[in-house]
């Protein structure tokens, strides 16, 4: 609203903008295309944010954001113009669809000159018959397409929307729409469609049934424009079918969807047609239009019938595979045509009914389902739900659903019958074949003339029981399946129910006479009448493996023998069976006993048999009663074994094939054979029987293995004794024979105890070890025998070498006198484990002796011992340094370095002696324990040691053995010790170590000051070859504290040490000499000045390089110290180029203060080291701030706005490395150039390698973003780099925009003589400002409860930032929220501050507190400042773009900061311009996007409201210092503006107005 309240509107879209566009071009109207209309543009997007009213005459008048944007052609503006006609050039054109007639199409009109489309909405019927009308034909159906366009190339424009005819227009421009052109676009335009109708489409019209079961069924196809073509079956239903039937002359119809027929080809004509059912043809009907792409497997079908009065009905069995011929598929007839019965309700009544149509008494019905291929239906299913009640005389009068039904699928279930004549009535009979008699069998009926047999399915004992009960037997047994033979032929029933009652298996309920059952599943069944029992008999069946008086139980009843089932069975049950079979008792047990059900043989007749003994019969016992159907596969019966009395009078027991009389596989006598024992449940009590029988006192058992196994019969298995029986067969066991494995047969040793007093010992030879070492066997009770090896030890043996007259310590006389675990052990493996002794003549103590072989030196090498007049080695197992210092002393030595393996070349010959353990006392190894004489041991595990005495130390020397690459002022170190040189290992070997040593070989102290001349230690790998030792290692642990004569004045651990290791790593020194001192000098060589270049340093006469390894400035600090400088920086990889010769230093570590660089830690005289390492240094003293200058060097490809800045610092220009080189400092750079703003990346400065031209003098440069120059920033100071190579530099590069409004130079900058460095502001306790881009701005924190917490921003505003900032010493603060200056961390304790802003401290303003809804999310900021006097204003323009717009920036308090966007238009935007020397401008607004919690600059305006008239931006009316709105965490709504001279566009850079 205007001042004098006049309203007016600016539309945000782009009508009105694209309405200016036309009328520029001269054109009266416009159809605007927002975006991806036209193809995209390539080069400048000039305009952006355009606002146009409609009224302007040029779009430059119109609002919008400036010339030049970075928004992307995705999103560029299209317009089509054109002038409105007065109609009369409308005409209309139908354009091809795929799959539809060239009279059906898409509808497109023409108007103003060009063809457009009609869109869809609310088009009908109405609307195509004007279309038609105007393309001369007599009628047409219309509908919408989606029509699929390719939007970057839109060919048309949408002329018409929302067409709404009455039909009786003239044109379509008669018609009501929405207007001529529509915007309206989507990549899937639905457009008006219509379908037109000649009059000779209607006259030729037609509709016929094809490819059907009959002439009025089939595929339903129309004729149209010459040629016949299908239907598509959407929205196709029976209101469709009926009016295709109608057509037809037909009064009823089954409709079928799709699928029913063959499939159509050519044309599909019409689709999704929706008939009312009063339509006399189709095409009145609603449908898509002629042609459709639908599939042909959707093409619809109908069967087109008259209603009779039912009198033709009659019905035929139709045959189903493995059913009879009086069995079947029910059909029935009507209307001329067979037809199907569909299942559903279908029951007896109904079969009766058609059987008695068929002229049978009776019948049985059920449902088939009857595969039908629907491709060549043959038949209509005429009926369906019937539901006879049986009295009724033809099927019609049953009640039905009605005749027809569109029921089908690909697997159709129909109406079945099977009927009885009076024939099969008569002849119906029923008969037991291929059973175990008579009674038994597979059970088979007989219909039609011929037998067949009955499927288990339903099958159980009530209709068992039918069918005995015909057969005239009064109990049964029922086989489900496979106790018989299978059947052949005719399988006639399946699906038996019978109820129990009935006389004739046929009145039971079945599923029809034939079934496709498989023969696998016949049922069988045995018949049988029950007695008094009073036949009842026993017999023992033969079972493979046992005896003639062992077998499978059978009893005999009803005049069959048959099984026992196992059940309870037991020797009660047994003892009946035996006597009545004649004998004295016997053993009862089940049998797992496999019978062919095929071919079964025997019903099972009893079951859980309970005898208690002592009945006659084992009829009287209790069981389950006569007949079990229990059968499986694997049968299990009754098992019994009886003994007569000559089988206890010939009883007998022997132990055969042992090592002895009394040892051996045991073997019982029965029915005149030997047979042995299976080991099933065999123990000690069972053992200790046999044993007793045999005469014997004691025993040993044997389970298994012990003894070659028997052959011939095995007659008792599962064994039990009590231990108190007097013959085995009193024990329990399993009957006689069994089918056990000779593998386990049992056996035992029995024995009788001595007095011990024939005793004896003997030694049994061992592979590898001397005849007077073996295993130890005792004599005792008649046999040798073995000594188990637990417990055994020295005293033992002693024992037995005393026995065996060697000399022993023991005092037992004789073996049995020391405690064991009593005579005989069944304990026994295939790895038995047996005492064993070495025992020593007088002879082997007199000649024994040691001695050392193969070492470096006498008293050194490989351990040998005499014994029985050879020499042999000695094995490792359990040697230690106590073995060994027992060898040296028998040597005459009082100290060892002990070597376990690998130190010496390996012996060969016998190894004599293994496993020593020696306590340390010993004047003899053979004193110690040992594990005799003679060992498989292999000789790469022979012992050695090294002898030696101790001496006072005066004779220890050094010297330096020669190491690869290194000077011979430089070497190993080997101590000479006891008359021999040897190693001195690296463990704590340092620098006071190697002084000491150099001390000794001789170089000079000066001034009696030896730091100044000393020697380098450390320690080298060094490769020996361990099967040649050539030294002892003499020291280790080294430790001197550098003023000791001599190395064996220092600690170490002691003299000799056992490690060793194929890379063993001794100590190395190295030594300077007087003349090394007054010699050493340091040069530089091939660098781009006389205080650079590649570090050499003299030494033993020749020059040579450093390598790299730990080079860094405080190595180049010495060596430029050295040279005349203060200070030096550090280079590696040989950028000065490569040196030749001596590499002389490597790992140079200094600390910085040393005066020479010999001085410092490094891994002495001479390396390996490649001359890709040398290093170099730069030198230089430190410079006046005032000579540091900066310039912006120009890269290939890049403008010259852009480059990688050199610094000029100690006399030369040098590099900025690229390590974390930021925006913040990229803008402080870019300002020193002449630039508002800038970016930050990197580049790789490169140059020849080996040859780099300048140095590096800045990295790591840390600015805030205020500083007037690069050098007032932290970094980590002058020659401190990072990221080079010997090829190149990582610079700090640069890309620069926007000029400041100053005639300055952008290409060097030169420092004030004082640089401003950044003051640290002494806060008051307890508030602090935090990730700033100054000391004045950043999140506010307090501290409370001992921490430091952030401060959440409900009610945040500029009063209570004005406390904040007092408290800090300024006299002013702008108020942040949304966490601008990033997020804090802990809890957030303060919240809901609201101060008047009169307050000293925060604390004085009301406070809420806790941290309910609010996060980090919400921390406030500030910007404090001090008021200033305005007397001018800096202003800048930062980030122009190509278009020449700019973001304002004012410079106020000390900082750069945005304007506000708020209220700013062309008035404030002139008075900019003007302060830049332009005419005019105009405003615009960006958004200026900053790092999320990162914000780098304050927004010191907002609200400014100029007139226009004003001098400079202050003098405009604005919101105050630092108030400002809409900004967030991440960007700011600011000032933008193009400014202009004149119409024409003269912005192209900025400087700063002062």
């Amino acid at each position: 609203m205007t001042d004098s309240g006049e309203q007016f509107v600016i539309l945000t879209g782009i009508i009105n903008d694209a309405a200016v566009v036309c009328r520029m071009l001269g054109y009266s109207n416009t159809i605007d295309y927002n975006l991806r209309a036209f193809p995209r543009g390539s080069g400048m997007v000039w305009m952006n944010f355009l606002q146009c009213y409609g009224t302007e005459s040029t779009l430059y008048e119109c609002r919008f954001v400036g010339w030049g944007s970075t928004c992307n052609h995705e999103y560029d503006v299209g317009v089509f113009c054109f002038n409105n006609t007065d109609d009369s050039e409308v005409a209309v054109r139908l354009m091809e669809v795929d799959g539809y007639h060239n009279r059906s199409g898409r509808v497109e009109v023409f108007y103003a000159g060009l063809w457009g489309y009609i869109r869809y909405n609310d088009w009908d019927d109405k609307d195509a018959d004007v279309v038609c009308r105007m393309l001369g034909y007599s009628t047409g159906k219309g509908r919408s397409v989606a029509h699929y366009m390719d939007l970057p190339y839109l060919k048309h424009p949408i002329w018409m929307d929302k067409v709404r005819c009455n039909g009786s227009e003239d044109t379509i421009a008669d018609c009501p729409f929405d207007g001529w052109g529509s915007s309206y676009l989507s990549t899937i335009l639905t457009s008006a469609f219509v379908s037109c109708l000649s009059q000779s489409d209607v006259d030729e019209f037609a509709v016929r049934l094809t490819d059907g079961f009959s002439n009025s069924s089939g595929r339903v196809e129309v004729f149209y424009d010459g040629q016949w073509g299908t239907i598509c079956s959407g929205y196709w239903d029976d209101t469709d079918a009926e009016v295709v039937c109608r057509i037809l002359g037909y009064s009823n119809y089954i409709n079928y969807q799709y699928d029913a027929f063959p499939r159509g080809s050519g044309m599909v004509w019409m689709n999704s047609i929706q008939c009312s059912g009063t339509e006399t043809t189709l095409y009145e009907c609603g449908y898509n239009g002629w042609g459709s792409n639908c599939n042909h497997y959707y093409d619809v079908g109908v069967f087109c019938f008259n209603n009779t009065d039912g009198s033709e009905v009659a019905v035929r069995l139709m045959e189903v595979d493995g059913y009879h011929n009086r069995s079947g598929r029910v059909e029935v007839f009507y209307a001329g045509l067979w037809g199907y019965i569909g299942y559903n309700s279908w029951d007896d009544k109904d079969a009766d009914v058609v059987c008695r149509m068929l002229g049978y008494s009776t019948g049985k019905g059920r449902s088939v389902t009857h595969y039908i291929d629907l491709q060549y239906l043959q038949h209509p299913t005429w009926m369906n739900n019937v539901r006879c009640n049986g009295s009724e005389d033809t099927i019609a009068d049953c009640p039905f659903d009605g005749w027809g039904s569109s029921y089908y699928s690909s697997r159709l279930s129909t109406a079945f019958v099977s009927c009885l004549s009076q024939s099969d009535v008569d002849e119906f009979a029923v008969r037991l074949t291929d059973g175990f008699s008579n009674s038994s069998g597979r059970v088979e009926v007989f219909y039609d003339r011929q037998w067949g047999t009955i499927c288990r399915d339903s099958w159980d004992d009530t209709d068992a029981a039918v069918v005995c009960r015909m057969l005239g037997y009064s109990n049964y047994i029922n086989y489900l399946y496979y106790a018989f033979p299978r059947g052949s032929g005719m399988v006639w029933m399946n699906s038996i129910q019978c109820s129990g009652t009935e006389t004739t298996l046929y009145e039971c309920g079945y599923n029809g006479w034939g079934s496709n059952c498989n023969h696998y599943y016949d049922v069988g069944v045995f018949c049988f009448n029950n007695t008094d029992g009073s036949e009842v008999a026993v017999r023992l069946m033969e079972v493979d493996g046992y005896h003639n008086r062992s077998g499978r139980v059978e009893v005999f009843y009803a005049g069959l023998w048959g099984y026992i089932g196992y059940s309870s069975w037991d020797d009660k049950d047994a003892d009946v069976v035996c006597r009545m079979l004649g004998y004295s008792t016997g053993k009862g047990r089940s049998v797992t006993h496999y019978i062919d059900l095929q071919y079964l043989q025997h019903p099972t007749w009893m079951n859980n048999v309970r005898c208690n003994g002592s009945e006659d019969t084992i009829a009287d016992c209790p069981f389950d009663g006569w007949g079990s159907s229990y059968y499986s596969s694997s049968l299990s019966t009754a098992f019994v074994s009886c003994l007569s009395q000559s089988d206890v009078d010939e009883f007998a027991v022997r132990l055969t094939d042992g090592f002895s009389n009394s040892s051996g596989r045991v073997e019982v006598f029965y029915d005149r054979q030997w047979g042995t024992i299976c080991r099933d449940s065999w123990d000690d009590t069972d053992a200790a029987v046999v044993c007793r029988i045999l005469g014997y006192s004691n025993y040993i058992n044997y389970r298994n293995y012990a003894f070659s196994r028997g052959s011939g019969m095995v007659w008792m298995n599962y064994i039990r004794c009590s231990g108190t029986e007097t013959t085995l067969y009193e024990c329990g066991y399993n009957g006689w024979g069994s089918n056990c494995n000779h593998q386990y047969d049992v056996g035992v040793f029995c024995f009788n105890n001595t007095d011990g007093s024939e005793v004896a010992v003997r030694l049994m030879e061992v592979d590898g070890y001397h005849n007077r070492s073996g295993r130890v066997e005792v004599f005792y009770a008649g046999l040798w025998g073995y000594i188990g090896y637990s417990s055994w030890d020295d005293k033992d043996a002693d024992v037995v070498c005393r026995m065996l007259g060697y000399r022993c310590n023991g005092s037992e006389d004789t073996i049995a006198d020391c405690p064991f675990d009593g005579w005989g052990s069944s304990y026994y493996s295939s790895r038995l484990s047996t005492a064993f002794v070495s025992c020593l003549s007088q002879s082997d103590v007199d000649e024994f002796s040691v001695r050392l072989t193969d070492g470096f030196s006498n008293s050194s090498g490989r351990v040998e011992v005499f014994y029985d007049r050879q020499w042999g080695t000695i094995c490792r197992d359990s040697w230690d340094d106590t073995d060994a210092a027992v060898v040296c002393r028998i040597l005459g030595y009082s100290n060892y370095i002990n070597y376990r393996n690998y130190a010496f070349p390996r012996g060969s010959g016998m190894v004599w002696m293994n496993s020593i353990q020696c306590s340390g006392t010993e004047t003899t190894l053979y004193e110690c324990g040992y594990n005799g004489w003679g060992s498989t041991c292999n000789h790469e595990y022979d012992v050695g040691v090294f002898c030696f005495n101790n001496t006072d130390g005066s004779e220890v020397k050094v010297r330096l053995m020669e190491v690869d690459g290194y000077h011979n002022r430089s070497g190993r170190v080997e101590v000479f010790y006891a008359g021999l040189w040897g190693y001195v290992l690296h463990n704590y070997w340092d620098d006071k170590d190697a002084d000491v040593v150099c001390k000794m070989l001789g170089y000079k102290i000066i001034n009696g000051n030896w730091q100044f001349l000393r020697g380098k230690g450390r320690f080298v790998t060094h490769y020996i070859d361990l099967q040649h030792l050539q030294h002892p290692t003499w020291m280790n642990n080294v430790q001197c504290n550098g003023s000791e004569d001599t190395i064996a004045d220092c600690s170490f651990a002691g003299w000799g040490s056992s490690y060793i290791s194929n890379r063993l790593s001794t100590a190395f020194v190295s030594c300077l000499s007087q003349s090394d001192v007054d010699e050493h000098a340091v040069r530089l060589v091939g660098g781009f000045s006389n205080s650079s270049g590649r570090v050499e340093v003299f030494y033993a006469g020749e020059w040579g390089a450093v390598c790299d390894n730990s080079w860094d400035n405080n190595d180049a600090q010495v060596v430029c110290r050295m040279l005349g400088y203060r200070r030096g920086s550090a280079y590696g990889f040989g950028v000065f180029g490569k040196g030749t010769g001596m590499t002389w230093m490597r790992d140079v570590r200094c600390s910085g203060s040393e005066s020479e660089l010999f001085h410092c830690s490094f891994d002495g005289w001479g390396s390996t080291c490649s001359h890709d390492y040398d290093v170099g240094v730069v030198c230089f003293n430190d410079s006046d701030i005032s000579e540091v200058k900066f310039r912006l060097v120009e890269a290939d490809g890049y403008n010259k706005s852009s480059g990688w800045i050199e610094v000029f610092y100690g006399g030369y220009w040098g590099y900025v490395g690229s390590n974390n080189w930021h925006v913040n400092d990229a803008h402080v750079a870019c300002r020193m150039f002449g630039y508002s703003t800038g970016s930050a990346s990197y580049y790789e400065c490169r140059f020849n390698s080996f040859e780099r031209p300048k140095p590096t003098w800045m990295d790591s440069v840390e600015c805030i973003g205020s500083e007037t120059s690069l050098a007032e920033c932290a970094f980590d100071g002058w020659g401190v780099y990072y990221g080079a190579g010997n090829s190149y530099q990582s610079c700090a590069f640069v890309k620069c925009t926007g000029l400041l409004a100053t005639t300055a130079s952008p290409s060097t900058t030169t420092l004030p003589t004082t640089v401003r460095q950044q003051s640290t502001t002494n806060l008051p306790t307890g508030i602090r400002l935090v990730d700033g881009f100054s000391v004045t701005s950043g999140r506010v924190e307090v501290f409370q409860n001992n921490q430091w917490t952030s401060v959440c921003d409900d009610f945040w505003d500029r009063e209570d930032a004005k406390v904040v900032c007092r408290m800090l010493g300024y006299s002013h603060g702008a108020p942040y929220t949304d966490a601008a200056f990033g997020q804090g961390s802990g809890p957030v304790l303060v919240r809901n501050v609201n101060c008047s802003g009169s307050e000293s401290e925060l604390d004085q303003c009301p406070l809420g507190s806790g941290t309910s809804s609010c996060d980090h999310t919400e921390d406030v900021g500030v910007v404090c400042f001090n008021s200033e006097d305005i007397t001018s204003l800096d202003v800048r323009v930062t980030d122009v773009t190509p278009g020449g717009q700019g973001r304002v920036e004012v410079f106020y308090a000390g900082y750069w900061g945005y304007i506000g966007g708020w209220y700013w238009d062309d008035n404030d935007a002139r008075v900019i311009c003007r302060m830049f020397g332009y005419t005019t401008g105009i405003a615009n607004t960006v958004s200026h996007t900053f790092g999320l919690y990162q914000r780098q600059q304050p927004t010191w305006m907002d609200f400014v409201q100029c007139t226009g008239s004003e001098v400079t931006i202050a003098d405009c009316p604005f919101g105050g210092w630092g108030e400002f709105r809409g900004g967030s965490s991440h960007d700011q709504f600011t000032a933008a503006v193009t400014c202009l001279n004149g119409e024409c566009q003269k912005l192209l850079h900025f400087w700063v107005v002062y």
